[in-house]
Parts: C-alpha cells; structure tokens; sequence
C-alpha cells in the first residue's frame, strides 16, 4: 500500500480531509512518535482549536487510510 512520494517528501504525509476547510494533517514516518499517536493528536488539535465544527464528518478509516496513504490500522487506532 505504500506509494512513492515525490524526492525529499518521502516521509512526509499531508491530506487534507475531504469537503473541508481543515488544515493539511501532517504525518512523518520518520518520527519516533507513532503513525496513530500523530494522527490521534492532529485530530484532537483541530476539535480542540475548533477547526473541526460540531457534526462535520470525517471519512471513513478506510478513505482516511487510503488519502494519507498509510495502514487502516493506525488510523483505526487513532
């Protein structure tokens, strides 16, 4: 499932969640925090900074896994 990146952004992750106005969700497979942690945290940032409004709908951990281009299981652990 893992994709090529253009050179130099190969262990840097950003999407955009669909139908939204919210920022990029950055993940690096370099870092030593996990995929789902930096996840966990990306989203838990948006709710708390209120970028994500009340009843707004993520994609499913499926579309979510595909578009970040990563395992369903950290997004399911997130």
């Amino acid at each position: 499932m893992d994709r090529k990146l253009p050179p130099g952004r190969d262990h840097l992750m950003q999407k955009r969640l669909r139908g939204s106005a919210a920022p990029m969700i950055t993940l690096d497979r370099h870092s030593e925090t996990p995929l789902y942690r930096q996840l966990y945290d990306a989203l838990r940032a948006m709710i708390v900074d209120r970028r994500l409004e009340s009843g707004q709908q993520l994609p499913s951990t499926r579309a979510l896994a595909h578009e970040l281009r990563i395992s369903r299981l950290p997004v399911l652990d997130a």
